[in-house]
């Protein structure tokens, strides 16, 4: 795509984009912005998509260019897609299908033979291709997953649009150099996972020009996927040259084929800063409420999104199972790596906000007290819906956003550091037997009052809903 902002005279600003639909780089700034000093930007922005050769001009404003363009990135282009393949193949792996076969009915199949469908006759077309008995998984997966998808690309287009989508890109990237007493932190590989490693021997053994199978579950997902974006673009008042661009035309024809080709993070980290940064943002929300949400049992012309419940899912359900036979008074056991990570969280939320200037009060009060005296007996008695939910709504909306990322990161890179028998950061584990937090630690335990919570199932503090008498 090249994008040329150019104001004709007399007129509103305008942007031209050229699609080459094959293919997109980066865009390139043919005039100034809301200048047209001559009267001639459009015919040589125009001049300039005649001879790129590119087959569509499509012309929108800059406001809405940018706003689809980033958007679309984080949405189906990159993150959306990205966090449904790693949600549908975690689901069907644990319902009982191979790890290979779970992959390619997963990115296979939309990277090969449902792009090369939509592409060429569109999104109905991957419907009208099923069996009657495959029309019927689609429609299940269509229905269960339109909404819980069109949720997170509503937030993320009002992120996109308010700014603050923008601001979270500039803020990561001067995480990218070591400040304020903290380190650095450049992006993380996405590739290292088990699925990923699956992806690979799947693409080493494909033949020459498969596309790979037609799963109905998964078509059903993506396209709903794919409509809810459009819905969201449409009411948000962009053009349909511009919708389909960001919804369709860059996925199927210019990025699907990148995965494809070599996997998730050849076509995420050929693209820009901005765009790369925003995929591993979103993808595990995606991830999130499709699992909590599709995969169990109005504004602007857009549906309602309250909050939607966060354990139904298979984890959740075990846990159910666990307390109901479990003894009283019984703490459970002491699993060493669960440990480990537990308190390299702890201690890495205390070192910044040490860093950040807090005192050790507080840094104490927001890091190990609230969390091990306030709020995990929640989680212990019921859940962990018992424990987010009794919050404010500014609480469970941040657990809810940030979850995901957590278990991305540690999926991504500590435990892939673990199975590939990393060396133990020995500088790091002396920090920690070292650190004076623990001196604060034991003067604060000393003044630890001699009752702990107690979590009776219909408290006056609990919120009505999750009463034990109102389930």
């Amino acid at each position: 795509m090249v994008a040329a902002p150019v104001v004709s005279s007399g007129t509103e600003p305008v942007l031209l984009d050229f699609e080459t639909s094959v293919f997109k780089k980066e865009k390139v700034n043919l005039a100034g912005h809301d200048e047209d000093v001559d009267g001639r930007a459009t015919d040589v922005a125009l001049g300039w998509s005649v001879a790129l050769g590119s087959p569509f001009t499509f012309a929108t404003t800059l406001e809405q260019e940018y706003k689809s363009d980033i958007f679309g990135e984080r949405g189906i282009l990159l993150g959306a897609v990205h966090g449904i393949v790693e949600s549908l193949f975690r689901r069907y792996t644990e319902h009982g299908m191979s790890e290979e076969l779970a992959y390619k009915n997963t990115v296979e199949c939309i990277t090969g033979v449902i792009s090369k469908t939509i592409s060429t006759k569109g999104m109905k077309a991957v419907y009208e291709s099923l069996s009657e008995e495959g029309k019927k998984d689609f429609l299940t997966a269509y229905s269960a997953s339109y909404y819980p998808c069109m949720e997170i690309l509503y937030e993320c287009y009002e992120d996109v649009a308010s700014g603050s989508e923008i601001r979270s890109v500039v803020l990561a990237g001067r995480r990218f150099y070591e400040k304020e007493g903290l380190p650095a932190f450049p992006m993380g590989k996405i590739d290292q996972t088990r699925m990923w490693k699956v992806g690979e021997r799947v693409r080493a053994s494909r033949p020459a020009g498969d596309l790979g199978p037609l799963y109905p579950f998964t078509a059903g997902v993506y396209v709903a996927l794919m409509m809810a974006q459009i819905e969201v673009l449409r009411q948000k008042g962009h053009s349909y040259s511009e919708i389909i661009n960001e919804s369709l035309i860059e996925s199927v024809d210019s990025l699907n084929p990148f995965m494809h080709a070599r996997g998730v993070s050849f076509m995420v980290d050929n693209c820009s800063t901005t765009a790369r940064l925003g995929s591993r943002k979103w993808a595990p929300r995606f991830d999130y409420n499709l699992t909590q949400q599709a995969l169990v049992d109005e504004k602007e012309g857009l549906p309602a999104f309250p909050m939607g419940k966060i354990d139904q899912t298979r984890m959740w359900k075990v846990g159910e199972r666990v307390r109901a036979s479990r003894p009283a008074g019984d703490l459970g056991p002491l699993y060493p790596f669960t440990a480990g990570v537990y308190v390299a969280l702890m201690m890495a939320q205390i070192e910044v906000l040490r860093q950040k200037g807090h005192s050790y009060s507080e840094i104490i009060n927001e890091s190990l007290i609230e969390s091990v005296d306030s709020l995990n007996p929640f989680m212990h008695a019921r859940g962990v819906s018992f424990m987010v939910d009794n919050c404010s709504t500014t609480a469970r909306l941040g657990s809810r956003k940030w979850a995901p990322r957590f278990d991305y990161n540690l999926t991504q890179q500590a435990l892939v550091d673990v199975d590939n028998g990393a060396p133990i950061n020995q500088e790091l584990v002396k920090k920690f037997f070292e650190d004076p937090v623990h001196e604060a630690v034991s003067v604060c335990a000393e003044l630890r009052p001699t009752v702990d919570i107690s979590v009776p199932a219909d408290a006056d503090f609990v919120r009505p809903e999750l009463r034990q008498s109102s389930n």
